[in-house]
């Protein structure tokens, strides 16, 4: 059995260890990185070559829906991109260092939304979490303005907002 699967290994790149077969010394995370990358770069070309491919598909959907030819939609220049996940699949830890380090380096990219997606965060996600800072930024302004006047505004309650919103339940 581990001789088929040694076999299977090599033809398809899928490491040893994920077809189930144990070995007496276990593998450092390097190697376990590196009887990976093959695959992610393998996986990392499909995507590139089949992101075109989902484009055109796209359109041909949208032609269907609005009852439109291919050449017509494709003659409007509609933007669409195939967004695909990190085929390394890194942990969340893992992913947040990465980025973080790459804040340290490009500073102005914890401004950019890339950050965000690169985090894991659906475009829903992103758009409310731009929302919520802009609350923030909007009440900070708001104090800001009002400090020393005597005026005190109501400050916000998420977890009591959500539950009037559900109505009390949880």
């Amino acid at each position: 059995m581990r001789s088929l699967a040694s076999r299977f290994s090599g033809e398809t790149n899928v490491p040893l260890s994920e077809l189930g077969v144990v070995s007496d010394n276990p593998s450092s995370a390097e190697a376990i990185y590196a009887a990976k990358e093959a695959l992610v770069v393998e996986a990392q070309n499909l995507n590139a070559d089949n992101g075109e491919a989902l484009a055109h598909v796209a359109l041909m959907a949208l032609a269907i829906k609005e009852g439109t030819t291919y050449a017509e939609q494709a003659a409007r220049r509609l933007r669409i991109c195939p967004k695909f996940r990190n085929p390394a699949m890194p942990s969340v830890v893992t992913q947040a260092d990465a980025m973080l380090k790459d804040v340290q380096a490009v500073p102005w990219l914890a401004e950019s939304d890339v950050l965000l997606e690169e985090l894991g965060f659906s475009d829903d996600q992103i758009q409310r979490l731009r929302s919520d800072r802009d609350r923030a930024t909007s009440r900070a302004l708001v104090a800001a303005a009002t400090s020393g006047t005597g005026i005190e505004l109501p400050k916000a309650n998420p977890a009591a907002a959500a539950g009037a919103l559900l109505g009390g339940e949880r």
